[in-house]
């Protein structure tokens, strides 16, 4: 069989970010590619460390985010092609405990410390939240808060909560804030 061809490509870094997203979704919701009969996962998993190199480390956590954002944040139920036993499906951490602080946070407007877990990344990160309300969007709650680790709002899983705390910071909501604008149209 002949040597495949190789070329080069000139490429910016939102390029290499958008081309890693889309590696990594790859590598996430397709158990496997064929291509002439032969499996592709190696090539897959290769190409993802190529393109996460190539990237500073801000990048790769932007990459890695925009990943969890679209996997995490737009299945209601087990996409084709995971495992039934999957992160998809299952609760990360028992919600019980955290409802009341969240609600009770919320209430006083009191930013919390949370250490939550990131499915993309593997890792549990400490973050501050200003908690700005609590829906349920298929299977899961869901918590928008501005995040000051990103510096921006965001939605997080409530069960991916592995602790949380008050803090004492109190914070006001933004003007014209809606939480509605949050949530999104698709996911009232």
């Amino acid at each position: 069989m002949d040597e495949p061809s190789k070329f080069q490509l000139r490429l910016t870094l939102d390029d290499v970010v958008v081309l890693t997203v889309g590696m990594k979704l790859l590598g996430e919701m397709v158990e496997t590619i064929e291509i002439n009969d032969l499996p592709q996962n190696e090539r897959i998993e290769n190409l993802i460390d190529m393109l996460t190199q190539a990237l500073p480390e801000d990048l790769q956590e932007v990459s890695d985010e925009i990943v969890e954002d679209i996997l995490y944040t737009s299945f209601d139920e087990v996409p084709e092609g995971a495992p039934a036993q999957s992160a998809y499906s299952l609760p990360m951490y028992a919600t019980d405990a955290t409802f009341p602080v969240l609600e009770k946070a919320i209430k006083e407007q009191r930013s919390v410390d949370v250490e939550y877990y990131s499915m993309s990344r593997e890792e549990v990160n400490l973050r501050r939240l200003n908690p700005y309300g609590i829906r349920k969007i298929g299977n899961f709650f869901w918590l928008a808060a501005y995040c000051h680790w990103r510096h921006e709002n965001r939605l997080f899983r409530v069960d991916r909560m592995k602790t949380l705390k008050p803090s004492p910071e109190i914070f006001e909501l933004p003007p014209d804030f809606r939480l509605e604008d949050l949530f999104g149209k698709e996911k009232k």
